[in-house]
């Protein structure tokens, strides 16, 4: 089974500004739904320093014949 990220929308500077101007103190999973156009999206992390908005993809692969057994898609948290 593998799992990496899925990069919803590379810029959320629009979703920063929604955020200033309605006075949140930070953009995190429970504000973005609040002010993104992507309302199922979440911000990931993966290790310390490597952060993403949208979702993670997860694929299983038969090790012996390489063939694809089950794709998903799931929330970046």
């Amino acid at each position: 089974m593998d799992a990496s990220h899925h990069i919803a929308k590379a810029s959320l500077w629009e979703e920063r500004d929604k955020v200033l101007k309605q006075k949140y103190e930070k953009l995190n999973n429970e504000v973005l739904p609040k002010v993104a156009h992507d309302k199922q999206a979440r911000i990931g992390c993966k290790g310390k320093n490597k952060y993403w908005y949208g979702y993670k993809k997860h694929i299983s692969v038969d090790v012996q014949s390489g063939m694809i057994n089950k794709v998903a898609i799931t929330f970046a948290n």
